[in-house]
């Protein structure tokens, strides 16, 4: 019963490359031009880690059209978040083509237990699709967003979920995000890492 667009972004899966516009901010447009052309009206979004950041931002700039927020193992800002200006240090180190070593060991320091193997390659597979330019540029602008003055700003309901063996979104983010929303629901996946939905499918559907 639920009318669902799964969005491969600008640079992701198998959309176009275009040389700019990988900030929040244009991942929010990209969302509210495709909401506006098939005449939905408004939508709930949700978004995931870097997708949860440009969750927030559409939120904020286009409110007419955001029926509420799902945010998952997400942040206001990720900037100052433990181990996140190293991990970008490495990634302004990579060079074209995409090395699978690097993201393999990325998706699997998303995991706290594993996951079904195929599925898993799958993911792989579809990582290895971003140019590392798309790959850099992104978290560049991931690095660079902060929202944590805005956020009060947010009037629909959003719904926060978060693993408690996250390793790269802390349960300070949360509580920040939790204080500064209004209409906000917090669950917490006891024993799950940062991508929560690959590892509790079943649960996070329901």
């Amino acid at each position: 019963n639920i009318h669902a667009f799964a969005m491969s972004q600008r640079g992701h899966g198998d959309s176009d490359r275009p040389l700019t516009g990988y900030t929040p901010k244009d991942f929010a447009a990209d969302i509210a031009d495709f909401i506006q052309l098939h005449k939905l009206h408004s939508a709930f979004i949700v978004g995931h880690s870097m997708g949860g950041v440009i969750a927030q931002r559409f939120a904020l700039d286009y409110p007419q059209l955001t029926k509420g927020l799902v945010i998952v193992g997400s942040a206001a800002s990720l900037k100052d978040n433990p181990g996140m200006p190293e991990f970008y240090d490495q990634v302004k180190a990579l060079a074209d083509p995409m090395d699978k070593t690097f993201m393999d060991e990325f998706q699997k320091s998303t995991l706290a237990k594993p996951i079904d193997p195929t599925w898993y390659n799958v993911l792989v597979a579809e990582g290895m699709k971003v140019p590392v330019r798309v790959f850099k540029e992104a978290l560049l602008g991931l690095m660079k967003a902060d929202y944590t003055l805005e956020i009060n700003n947010i009037k629909s309901p959003v719904l926060i979920l978060w693993g408690a063996k996250d390793s790269f979104i802390t349960e300070e983010n949360q509580a920040q995000l939790v204080k500064q929303i209004r209409h906000s629901e917090f669950i917490i996946y006891e024993e799950t890492g940062h991508a929560l939905h690959w590892e509790e499918p079943n649960r996070f559907v329901n």
